[in-house]
């Protein structure tokens, strides 16, 4: 009987909280400081204690840290210690609008309410969440290899987690999809033959197929097909502190236009994907239609290049 070998949450079922502040203080600017003596709000990270070293969470802090870095010198200095994370989107909401010390989450997609949190409109995983694997049976694999198109892959049922927000976006392409298990399930019914296929991200498959050790000798990642729709992850700053949501969109802006953004995504996304293949898939694209209206969808250093892997 398989088993997952340790606890987890993907993210693309859950919002996480990450980094929190002093709610309500604004920093005042450096000059003001020099003369008042104001020390700088507080700013914390924190991460689940069951996953420190894990990539997603290590690379958040160190984005937002470089954010504050390169805004020094138009909003001052800050203050950083490590705190204890709260994985629950709903928690994360009522924290962020009750007056607490907590500031920022961050989440696919999925706004906060408008009058708990702003979203910064930088999204800042390039999108990695919706360049999609196939984990199969691999008694399958010479059907997949004859797929050519979005409808020859709609003769197959996809599997996913139940309330993950990827279901809609295979929904609305009309394709079959079976979403009413947890994520330590899905492999088991892959097995089943209870659906055809578990689309998972590039960064993602090849752990979770990991977990499944010798127990799962007839599932294969998919040799010839990449699934890819827009999957932004936003930071959701509360509305208690607005001079941080501003500093932090000034910061991701100047992160983008000067090539830090990349070079840190990299170094945090590369080691993710190494021996993983993707530049000679077939891409089928899925168009995602409930992501904000301001995602930018245009601007190639937002998003993965799949030909450098």
């Amino acid at each position: 009987m398989f088993t997952v070998r340790r606890a987890t949450i993907s993210l693309t079922a859950s919002a996480y909280l990450v980094l929190a502040g002093s709610a309500g203080v604004a920093t005042p600017p450096a000059d003001e400081q020099q003369e008042s003596g104001t020390p700088p709000p507080e700013l914390i990270i924190a991460r689940p204690l069951h996953r420190p070293n894990d990539a997603p969470y290590a690379y958040f802090p160190a984005l937002v840290k470089a954010a504050m870095e390169i805004t020094v010198s138009t909003y001052g200095p800050y203050g950083w210690q490590p705190a204890v994370a709260d994985q629950s989107a709903a928690r994360q909401a009522h924290m962020i609008g009750a007056g607490t010390n907590v500031n920022i989450s961050f989440s696919a997609w999925s706004d906060m309410p408008d009058n708990v949190a702003t979203t910064v409109r930088t999204h800042f995983r390039k999108g990695i969440y919706g360049y999609r694997l196939l984990l199969i049976r691999r008694a399958d694999a010479a059907a997949f290899a004859k797929v050519k198109s979005l409808d020859d892959l709609r003769a197959f049922k996809a599997g996913q987690g139940l309330g993950w927000p990827d279901v809609q976006i295979y929904r609305d392409a009309n394709m079959p999809i079976m979403a009413n298990a947890q994520l330590p399930r899905l492999l088991p019914m892959l097995m089943a033959g209870r659906f055809d296929y578990f689309p998972l991200s590039t960064v993602e498959a090849h752990t979770i197929l990991g977990w499944c050790g010798g127990d799962c000798p007839n599932i294969i990642i998919e040799p010839t097909l990449l699934i890819q729709y827009p999957f932004p992850i936003f930071m959701h700053v509360s509305n208690n502190a607005p001079r941080l949501l501003n500093r932090l969109e000034a910061g991701m802006e100047l992160l983008v236009k000067t090539g830090a953004f990349e070079t840190l995504w990299r170094k945090h996304h590369d080691p993710l994907l190494v021996g993983v293949s993707l530049a000679n898939r077939l891409v089928i694209k899925l168009p995602n239609k409930v992501i904000p209206a301001y995602t930018n969808l245009d601007d190639p250093a937002l998003w993965v290049d799949i030909s450098k892997y």
